[in-house]
């Protein structure tokens, strides 16, 4: 799932190659093919598995819409951090399947990214983006650009499981709290 992630998150889903997953992953095509038979049935096992997991861990965060924004970013970045530990490329992955056209994906899987990204707005927001103030609106965009900056540093710099992830974001909430 890692190697699938990767190659998906760096390439986008028409541009992934499954050459290159069965070589990070160091299985044989006919195992990928056997699970999951065709590279839509893996991207739309990964999708919903990432979403679910997500969910699953952030479950658990007690933010409150009372706690300062940038309190509950740090939060959040510590659960994403945890769930980093387990999948490096999971958020880099769900990110860049948000930009996939609706005609590549399905309209089913192109649903269930908007609800996830819905979800995770809400996370950050304690509540409906359309109905914060601006400056909180103005917070989100700006944590957003922070968040997916420190992520692919992580990745980049050859971590891999959110440390330097968490450390850069923790930095940004405490010159902004």
């Amino acid at each position: 799932m890692n190697a699938a992630m990767m190659v998906f998150s760096e390439n986008g889903y028409t541009n992934a190659c499954t050459d290159v997953i069965v070589k990070e992953a160091q299985i044989s095509k006919g195992l990928l093919f056997h699970y999951f038979v065709s590279k839509q049935g893996l991207y739309e096992f990964i999708i919903n598995y990432g979403i679910r997991y997500i969910k699953l861990e952030c479950s658990s965060l007690t933010l409150s819409v009372d706690d300062p924004f940038w309190r509950n970013v740090k939060a959040i970045s510590m659960a994403k951090n945890m769930i980093m530990k387990q999948y490096p490329y999971v958020f880099l992955f769900l990110n860049k399947a948000l930009h996939e056209k609706k005609e590549q994906i399905g309209e089913d899987l192109y649903a269930q990214l908007e609800e996830y990204k819905e979800f995770m707005q809400r996370l950050y927001i304690c509540g409906d983006l359309e109905s914060a103030d601006s400056m909180k609106k103005r917070s989100y965009k700006l944590a957003m650009y922070a968040d997916q900056g420190a992520m692919e540093l992580d990745v980049t710099e050859g971590k891999k499981d959110g440390s330097l992830y968490y450390i850069e974001m923790t930095d940004v909430c405490d010159m902004m709290a």
